[in-house]
């Protein structure tokens, strides 16, 4: 009880509490220095929206753990891990993100047309497919999940179309850390196809790696940013063909969380990889569990964190142009 006190405390001391279904940019969360800070480190913020209480169709939105632009539609996917998609469409000002609609939400269903339930839900994953051809009305999703390992291909309204083959290894529970750690994270790659990420693999791996896969089985490592302590919750591709890995870094209830940006470029049977950056707690973003992350255009990128469904967190978009590359 007393650390569960100890965290509402800081968490009071670190935010100011702003909820409602006005989603209008709110960068004054974040003091001047505070941005500037973000600047010298490679990321350029240019907008942070806090999403609370809105509800659409008697939906809360709240656990959003995955994001997909469609450059086609002009709309931001959003996936929560209660296993519905969000249809957002951002407003911008100038190179800003000023305010941004939830427009739709769409129940994520199974072959027979039924909303998932039980341990097939927990959705984390999200990638577009057809977003950027110029053709209105023929994007597909890819959704992946963690309680019973899979992705699965759907339709922006949550209509279930066909599995994905991934590597046995992946669809198997026991190969992760324990059921709430499996597949978290996916993209596309020009030339690898569908990439993903498990969040933690089993002990038999080092702790201090993550591991990507392709669909075909091939798999490349690279270091965490946080040791043990680091968890990968997001992937996207960049103009160029390269990766970004988001990774969340848990310290403790007192010290809260980082987030770490990984770039890895392909070089012949490996990656190359760096570490872009690194953003904690005196950033601005003490309590906040970033898990989705998706380019726009160019070097700009959107990020999710997600709320937990818990007064003590937030869900919160973030836009911003990755200066560090």
């Amino acid at each position: 009880m007393a650390r569960f006190l100890l965290t509402v405390f800081l968490c009071i001391l670190a935010y100011p509490v702003v909820h409602g279904t006005d989603l209008r940019a709110k960068l004054r969360l974040l003091s001047d220095e505070v941005i500037a800070n973000h600047s010298k480190k490679g990321l350029l913020l240019l907008g942070v929206l806090e999403i609370g209480n809105v509800s659409v169709n008697g939906i809360t939105i709240s656990e959003m753990s995955g994001l997909a632009w469609d450059e086609d539609e002009q709309i931001l996917y959003a996936v929560s891990d209660r296993g519905y998609i969000v249809h957002f469409r951002p407003v911008f000002d100038n190179s800003s993100l000023v305010d941004v609609i939830p427009a739709a939400i769409h129940v994520l269903r199974d072959h027979s047309g039924r909303p998932l339930s039980g341990h097939f839900i927990d959705s984390e994953g999200l990638e577009a497919v057809g977003h950027d051809n110029r053709i209105n009305g023929d994007t597909e999703l890819l959704v992946s999940f963690e309680r019973t390992p899979r992705i699965d291909r759907y339709t922006p309204d949550g209509r279930y179309r066909a599995p994905v083959t991934i590597p046995e290894q992946l669809a198997t529970p026991g190969s992760y850390k324990n059921r709430n750690t499996a597949l978290e994270s996916i993209t596309i790659h020009d030339r690898y196809g569908i990439i993903m990420a498990p969040e933690k693999l089993s002990r038999s791996y080092p702790p201090s790696e993550f591991q990507l896969f392709a669909t075909d089985g091939r798999m490349w490592s690279f270091a965490t940013a946080g040791a043990t302590a680091g968890s990968i919750t997001g992937l996207t591709t960049t103009a160029e063909g390269n990766l970004i890995a988001l990774e969340r870094i848990f310290h403790n209830v007192i010290t809260g969380f980082s987030f770490a940006l990984h770039h890895m470029q392909p070089a012949g049977l490996h990656w190359r990889h760096e570490k872009l950056l690194r953003i904690g707690p005196e950033d601005g973003f003490f309590n906040d569990n970033f898990e989705g992350i998706s380019r726009h255009r160019a070097n700009y990128y959107f990020m999710i964190s997600d709320d937990n469904n818990s007064a003590l967190q937030r869900s919160l978009l973030v836009y911003f142009k990755l200066t560090a590359l």
